[in-house]
């Protein structure tokens, strides 16, 4: 069972409070007007470091985009030009 991250919510939720200050926010005082801000978009970045750390507790394989690399590959830049090179010999 693959467990539900609910990504969607990490932008949803500053925005949700955004709105919320943007329509309502007139009429609370400007106190609970920064409360509202503040808890939304805390409550985004606690949802972000959670899934962060879901992430951090995966095996070393089930990570996405993970690659083995040949320990012979390497990054080669000169002044002249800069160019994927292999530095083994085949």
């Amino acid at each position: 069972m693959k467990p539900h991250l609910h990504l969607w919510l990490i932008p949803l939720l500053p925005l949700v409070g955004a709105a919320i200050n943007g329509l309502l926010g007139r009429r609370f005082p400007k106190r609970a007007v920064a409360w509202v801000g503040n808890v939304f978009v805390g409550a985004s970045c606690a949802m972000a470091w959670w899934v962060f750390a879901r992430f951090l507790s995966l095996p070393h394989e089930m990570l996405p985009y993970v690659r083995d690399y040949e320990p012979g590959f390497a990054l080669a830049t000169s002044r002249s030009a800069t160019a994927l090179t292999s530095t083994s010999s085949r």
